[in-house]
């Protein structure tokens, strides 16, 4: 039996409130994004480069613990510096992404970004060289316009120095530093011609579930061209099959597919609609709950041991038990607590645990979720949080274990 692993990426929207921001880009799978601007990009990194990615390999680090070893797969980026904006940086450096293949093993964390030999960007580096913030940690720059931002690396530079400066213009306005900002920007470009998004409905929706939204607007011309949804900054986009197609209004299903041989889903971000003569409409904000990727457990039920080590609250196993039983109330699919346990690391071994790292995990991932599956079928669930965050109910700006397990 081919077992593939697929850590899943857990992060979190903080505010002035928490909230929760859904995004599933694989099966029983959660992706939620810590909102994190331009500024506090370039405040929270140890270095930040313009960069070519010169090659991309993948190297495996085996951890032994609890009398099993346990395979943890890197993506290692090789990069040819072309400018420091911040920190120091020799003229080639590694950067470490989680996940990557090595042979029949997948090990997939979504929201992670992904690099491509001969692309050129913008990546905001930690101590260890691993990418911060996810996906809001890479940036592709193609004619000197940053994606993602939509403005020109001359000015995200100004933006990166204003921030360090501590000046008062460093607050930018983006919701958060992956999206991209649909005509907001002086900068943008409209070409004559092109098909004109004004309002998409619902604006919300889950992917790979044949949930149908309407894409309104001008331009769209009288044959169907493609509906295309955001995937990953950098990364191809992902069509969605066509309901109905008029100049005015299109009725399109919000997908799941296949990027780079892996399996994916329409993530929050950009949708933009291509005409079949190539014209291309600016990309209009939408966002994704979460993504049904066909894979599930061979029952309807679960086990699952918990390592109650998190070092900021003793009440850990207690909210975990209780984010189980608001699911098992809501669903005919049952988890059940099925004890303790010691691990700190995830491995294959039939075993779904749950523990706390302050060292799995690079800066900004506030959870992941490793998952493994044969064919369509789950096999097994290990969830990590990371220690280096105050972990609580909720209140006093603590993570909220029971809402985020429950996730």
């Amino acid at each position: 039996m081919k077992v593939v692993r697929v850590p899943v990426l857990i992060t979190l929207v903080v505010a002035t409130v928490l909230s929760l921001v859904l995004c599933l880009p694989q099966a029983a799978s959660a992706t939620v994004l810590e909102r994190l601007t331009l500024a506090q990009l370039s405040q929270r990194a140890t270095s930040i480069v313009v960069a070519r990615t010169a090659s991309v390999a993948v190297k495996t680090t085996t951890v032994s613990e609890q009398g099993r070893q346990a395979n943890i797969i890197n993506t290692v980026a090789s990069l040819s510096v072309g400018s420091v904006l911040k920190g120091h940086a020799p003229s080639d450096i590694s950067v470490y992404v989680l996940g990557g293949r090595i042979g029949n093993m997948d090990e997939r964390v979504d929201g992670m970004p992904e690099f491509s030999p001969g692309e050129t960007c913008l990546v905001f580096l930690d101590a260890q060289n691993r990418v911060i913030g996810g996906v809001q940690g890479k940036l592709v720059i193609q004619n000197g316009t940053v994606e993602g931002l939509g403005i020109s690396l001359a000015a995200v530079r100004g933006q990166i120095i204003n921030a360090l400066s501590g000046s008062p213009s460093s607050t930018d306005s983006s919701t958060n530093a992956w999206f991209y900002s649909a005509g907001s920007t002086s900068s943008s470009v409209t070409i004559q011609g092109a098909p004109v998004i004004t309002s998409i409905s619902p604006g919300t929706a889950s992917a790979g579930t044949g949930s149908r939204v309407t894409v309104t607007g001008s331009g769209f011309g009288s044959s169907p061209g493609w509906v295309n949804f955001f995937y990953q900054s950098g990364q191809p986009t992902i069509p969605g099959a066509i309901v109905s197609w008029s100049n005015t209004s299109i009725v399109v299903e919000v997908p799941v597919g296949t990027v780079n041989g892996y399996s994916g889903s329409a993530a929050s971000g950009p949708v933009t609609v291509t005409t079949p003569t190539g014209l291309t409409s600016t990309g209009y904000p939408f966002s994704v709950t979460f993504g049904y990727g066909q894979k599930k457990w061979a029952t309807p039920a679960a086990s699952f041991v918990v390592n109650a080590d998190c070092t900021s609250t003793t009440a850990e196993k207690s909210m975990i038990d209780a984010a189980a039983n608001t699911w098992n109330a809501a669903s005919n699919f049952r988890f059940t607590d099925a004890g303790a346990t010691t691990v700190t690391s995830w491995a294959q071994d039939n075993k779904s645990e749950i523990f706390w790292s302050s060292s799995l995990l690079p800066s900004g991932v506030i959870g992941a979720a490793c998952y493994y599956f044969s064919g369509s079928t789950l096999v097994e669930c290990d969830i990590c949080f990371n220690d280096t965050f105050r972990w609580g109910d909720g209140t006093n700006s603590t993570m909220d274990v029971q809402t985020i397990a429950l996730h």
